[in-house]
């Protein structure tokens, strides 16, 4: 285990493996945009990787705080994710 500004891995990232179906899905993405970010208490970032065991498919969550991001950074981060998924599905 490690930390980031004494803020544990746990703070930030999570791992989930469960049945996933779209109405579940949703759900998640809803409850994760109604939970916010805090940064009194929360990191300003929080990433969830959900691994649907049923299917084998998997979905990633990446909740940035507006503060903490620009056009230009957050915009280097989709292309940074889509580059390396695009190379490991190749």
């Amino acid at each position: 285990s490690w930390e980031i500004d004494n803020f544990p891995q746990e703070a930030f990232i999570e791992f989930s493996e469960l049945e996933i179906s779209d109405s579940v899905k949703s759900e998640i993405i809803r409850s994760r945009i109604r939970s916010g970010i805090d940064l009194e208490k929360d990191f300003p970032l929080r990433v969830a990787l959900y691994l649907d065991s049923k299917n084998q498919n998997s979905f990633l969550s990446i909740q940035l705080h507006h503060s903490c991001g620009d056009g230009r950074s957050v915009l280097y981060l989709c292309n940074q994710l889509f580059r390396y998924y695009s190379g490991s599905v190749d």
